[in-house]
């Protein structure tokens, strides 16, 4: 809050000065070209702290809508970093054990172990990270605001960047458990998926089969009659050629695929 009070003051502090350059009766052009920047950003900044509580609570209703839960990611997150501390020291005491049953066995461990430790140490700048960004997001998001309502634009960028920073991070962060259960977990079938069935249409040499139709049995149903396609570019079921004396048919009938080549 008191943040966002300076930010105000700072907003003001811009106004009155981009205000003072309009009036100065100095013809530079260098040093007058900031009276409308300055007072574009006061506005600008004066829009952005009035509406602050509306953005943070359209991020917050956006992660609740997406699935994401901060309890669920800080209680996995951890339980990854106990996982890991303790296979640490599992494998620590096995390489010590070991090397002197059988020598050399304990470079093998000590690469595991430091596989598993820099997993460890990303585990727990994401822990750390995310204590950061839950319990003080309100806080950086105001620093940022401050930052970019010092006038000039001296840290514009730095406060614009800490606002981003912040805001990504509390809707993404809490996304990463469903994100890793997303990529360990086989692809569902797609309810796109349709059968392809591959079949030949022969007549007598020489002759092209320029139009009829064509019906097949799938188990107990009979699926068809289906329009057999010409290869004309004005025909619906229009057919790939594939040589001069080869076509590939397609039929498109009750969400199932028939390829029909004609030799």
């Amino acid at each position: 809050m008191h943040l966002l009070l300076i930010a105000f003051y700072l907003t003001i502090l811009t106004f009155y000065l981009g205000t003072l350059i309009y009036a100065l009766p100095i013809p530079v052009t260098g040093l007058k070209r900031w009276g409308p920047r300055l007072l574009n950003d006061a506005f600008f900044i004066a829009i952005l702290i009035s509406s602050i509580e509306i953005i943070l609570g359209f991020v917050d209703y956006l992660r609740q809508i997406l699935g994401g839960d901060w309890s669920t990611y800080l209680g996995f997150v951890k339980g990854m970093i106990v996982f890991r501390s303790t296979a640490i020291m599992i494998m620590s005491a096995l390489a010590s054990t070991l090397s002197k049953i059988i020598p050399g066995i304990a470079r093998i461990i000590t690469i595991g172990i430091n596989m598993v430790s820099a997993s460890l140490y990303a585990l727990m700048l994401l822990y750390f990270l995310g204590l950061v960004i839950f319990y003080g997001m309100a806080s950086l998001v105001s620093l940022g605001v401050a930052l970019m309502a010092v006038p000039f634009r001296i840290s514009r960028a730095a406060g614009a960047f800490l606002v981003s920073f912040a805001l990504v991070f509390y809707l993404a962060l809490p996304l990463y458990p469903q994100f890793l259960l997303f990529i360990a977990s086989p692809l569902p079938r797609s309810a796109l998926d349709v059968s392809i069935v591959y079949g030949n249409v022969y007549c007598s040499p020489g002759c092209f089969l320029d139009g009829g139709f064509v019906g097949i049995k799938v188990g107990n149903d009979y699926i068809g009659p289906v329009k057999l396609g010409t290869g004309r570019q004005d025909d619906p079921f229009d057919a790939e050629e594939i040589h001069d004396v080869q076509r590939l048919y397609i039929l498109r009938c009750h969400g199932t695929q028939v390829l029909h080549k004609h030799v």
